[in-house]
């Protein structure tokens, strides 16, 4: 098990060089993971100026199986020893694949959260601070969303990640004057039902429709059924993970399907730069070959404006979870701006505004902080300080 460990360890810091962005710290096997230091597993939403979802593709039958990816992947538990564990019997051997955990009997991947108390607390004592800055009636909230480890991971690999649950119970416990929405267990009432990809680090759109309802309910606004959305999806998809994995075979034979739903009520989404200048309208083509980007880049700022009509304005500041969060409102709020709070990565700028005076300046009445776990508690936090402290006013 220690020689398995070292092997887990060593994918992590290769992870390092391809996906984090800014000095991500990593868990040795000599630490304990929720021990209240700024130590953080390497997120996949550190992202390089190259996006993961270009990794995706379409299964290519020229591909042989066996691939060196494949051969080169190492076993984390044998059968004999994770059938000893209780539940989720069906997914309990593993094997590192590049820098990702690959269940062999599903094909999910999965990347281990290495949890970071102390960023966590950096992290509420910013939106915090951003809350106290806007001041007024602003209703400020905080949605940490779990990654897909906390509902898939076997019992058998479970001491190998932090507890999500737990980092994000410490960050809701240092937040002021802003009130926590508890997407983990929204989530954990729908683990049998496509909330995760299971080739992607994203969770899907229905995923985060789950999340989005409990929002709606904390924020007292109206939430439309899945009733009134047009399904689309599409079979074969390979999503980050899949490259992240080295094109693992395993999860190669388990794609997955992707589906997107378009709300039926009537709104436009309109594309500005990271300044917030005018570029372009969005548009929503869904076809065989559509990916996470369907919901747009993460270097812009999306503003939508809706036909609801109860005089809500929200703003949402998160990292590409963001991106199938907001057309899950579209019902609820008149207006939403989706702004991605992390650092410029080479040539690629996020928001590039003082948040503050944006906050002030679209007039919004409501607004959202929404990440994964990695970024809430690593180095993306980070880009929270930047928009706090951005000398980039609108006009």
């Amino acid at each position: 098990m220690k020689t398995n460990l070292k092997k887990i360890l060593s994918a992590i810091l290769a992870f390092t060089a391809v996906v984090c962005a800014s000095g991500c710290n990593i868990v040795t096997e000599d630490d304990t993971p929720d021990n209240n230091s700024s130590s953080s597993a390497v997120s996949p939403s550190d992202e390089s100026s190259s996006s993961p979802e270009s990794s995706s593709a379409e299964p290519d039958s020229s591909t042989d199986s066996n691939s060196s990816s494949e051969n080169s992947s190492q076993s984390v538990m044998s059968s004999s020893t994770a059938q000893q564990s209780s539940g989720n019997t069906a997914d309990n051997d593993g094997e590192m694949s590049g820098t990702v955990l690959v269940l062999n009997n599903t094909g999910r991947g999965i990347v281990l959260f290495g949890g970071g108390k102390e960023g966590g607390k950096d992290y509420a004592q910013t939106v915090s601070n951003i809350k106290a800055q806007v001041g007024g009636d602003v209703k400020f909230y905080s949605m940490v969303a779990p990654t897909a480890g906390s509902y898939y991971l076997p019992d058998s690999l479970k001491s190998k990640m932090a507890s999500e649950y737990d980092n994000i119970a410490n960050i809701n416990q240092n937040l002021v004057g802003v009130t926590p929405v508890d997407a983990y267990t929204a989530l954990s009432k729908h683990t049998n039902e496509d909330i995760f990809f299971r080739t992607d680090h994203h969770w899907t759109q229905l995923g985060a429709y789950y999340a989005a309802e409990e929002f709606a309910k904390v924020a007292g606004v109206e939430f439309a059924p899945l009733s009134e959305y047009e399904k689309f999806e599409r079979e074969g998809y390979l999503g980050s993970l899949y490259g992240y994995s080295e094109e693992n075979a395993t999860m190669r034979k388990h794609p997955d399907t992707f589906t997107f739903y378009k709300p039926k009520n009537n709104f436009t989404v309109s594309v500005y730069t990271p300044q917030y200048k005018y570029k372009s309208e969005m548009s929503f083509n869904f076809s065989d070959k559509s990916t996470y980007m369907i919901y747009g880049a993460d270097n812009q700022i999306n503003y939508v404006k809706t036909d609801c009509k109860n005089g809500r304005k929200l703003v949402i500041v998160g990292d590409s979870y963001d991106n199938a969060l907001f057309l899950n409102l579209t019902n609820s709020f008149e207006e939403i701006w989706v702004c991605d709070m992390r650092e410029t990565i080479g040539d690629t700028v996020y928001c590039d505004v003082n948040i503050v005076d944006f906050i002030k300046k679209m007039g919004a009445t409501d607004v959202l902080f929404n990440m994964d776990t990695f970024s809430a508690v690593g180095s993306n936090r980070n880009g929270l300080k930047r928009l706090l402290e951005n000398k980039n006013t609108v006009e």
